[in-house]
């Protein structure tokens, strides 16, 4: 999908970011906490697999699929993107379509991003306030890299069958999700559903 746009930003940063931004836990426990508990997780299966990684970036998305995609709210964010009147208005098939091939892009996107992994720090800041009992929360967090200024993240979350799934980044206050849906609710609106997933699946279908 050749008009497919990402901030530079995102891209830039993303493949530390990523490691902590689709993952789920028990609500009980703090959502900073629990970032962190996936970051570490992510980050080692990276250095367990370097050398097959180094051979076939593809080898990276069976771990985005075995330690982040069970905890993304994929299906929030798609028909957040898509914007309320197109989503209403959709098939049933249109809606699962259009949520498998954003699912995709995601993930070949991060796939990319992951593979230049270099050891960056992520520090998280204490949580303001309590988070018990809320549906929805925020984490601080900043990118650490030797020699540049620390770029701030801020993760949202939302609280789904007593789990805790990320839905949301905010990179430099640039939010990941509103740049989605600027681009994908224009283009449906002007192409039509049947279009834009035809479009994406077709990008997907490119090698990595």
């Amino acid at each position: 999908m050749s008009n497919i746009k990402m901030y530079p930003l995102f891209l830039k940063v993303c493949l530390v970011i990523l490691t902590c931004w689709m993952m789920s836990a028990r609500a009980e426990t703090a959502p900073d906490q629990l970032l962190q508990s996936l970051t570490d997780h992510m980050i080692q299966a990276l250095k367990d697999n370097d050398e097959a990684i180094k051979q076939n970036s593809n080898a990276v998305i069976p771990l985005i699929e075995k330690i982040l995609s069970p905890h993304v709210d994929y299906a929030g964010m798609a028909r957040w993107i898509v914007g309320r009147q197109a989503w209403l208005g959709a098939t049933e098939a249109e809606k699962h379509d259009f949520t498998q091939e954003f699912k995709s892009l995601l993930i070949r996107t991060y796939s990319k991003a992951l593979t230049e992994y270099n050891n960056q720090k992520i520090q998280y800041l204490p949580m303001r306030g309590e988070y018990q009992e809320k549906n929805r929360v925020q984490v601080e967090s900043e990118i650490q890299e030797f020699g540049k200024t620390p770029t701030k993240v801020v993760y949202r979350l939302t609280k789904i069958d007593g789990d805790w799934k990320v839905y949301d980044i905010i990179i430099e206050g640039v939010s990941l999700l509103k740049g989605f849906q600027s681009q994908f609710s224009e283009e449906i609106k002007q192409k039509g559903f049947q279009t834009v997933i035809a479009d994406l699946k077709q990008h997907n279908s490119k090698d990595l």
